[in-house]
This record gives C-alpha cells, structure tokens and sequence, in this order.
C-alpha cells in the first residue's frame, strides 16, 4: 500500500508547481521561472484546472491573470524553452477552460 508521503514523493516539480499555483498561493519570481523552465505537463495541468470550480476560479482570478501576463512577457524573450513550455500551459489552459465553461 502506497502512504500519502510516497504518493506525493511520486509526483513531479511540476504538477506540484501546478497545485499551488491553482490553490492561490504565493508565487515567487523563482517559483515563475521554474514553472516555464520545466517541461510542461498537459495532462497534469488539464487534470489539475479540471478540478476547480468557477468559485476556485474567482479565487485565484488574481493569480490566472499574473500567468496570461508573464506567459505574454515570456514570448518577447529569447528563452526558447520557456517560450514552448509558454505555448503548451496556454494552449491547454484555454482548451480546459473552454471544455469546463463552454459559452
């Protein structure tokens, strides 16, 4: 039997990146850089939007529209891999939030 420890061991940077991000927490510059330096994972970030509400939503408005800005200031840097990781978490952040509040 898999303990809560070893589960959350078994996570990567990423999707616990992504869990704090979407729980409203504190974001730090180096918090921002590491979340476009590491890979992107669309199945994790679809999974992690999908399980907000649009009460969630409203409660980290502040914190969605920190990462549409530096997800915008990132694409005017010459930081290839962040620019991709950059199109990836845009691309399926808006896919997850066209699925779960089609207009």
């Amino acid at each position: 039997m898999v303990t809560d420890d070893r589960r959350a061991s078994l996570r990567t940077k990423i999707s616990i990146i992504y869990e704090n991000l979407f729980k409203g927490e504190h974001v730090t510059d180096d918090v921002w850089d590491e979340l476009f330096l590491l890979k992107a994972n669309p199945a994790t970030l679809q999974d992690t939007l999908s399980k907000l509400n649009s009460v969630d939503l409203f409660n980290i408005k502040d914190t969605l529209n920190k990462l549409f800005k530096r997800c915008t200031e990132i694409l005017g840097e010459d930081n290839y891999i962040k620019s991709l990781n950059v199109l990836v978490v845009g691309y399926f952040g808006t896919v997850t939030f066209t699925v779960m509040f089609p207009l």
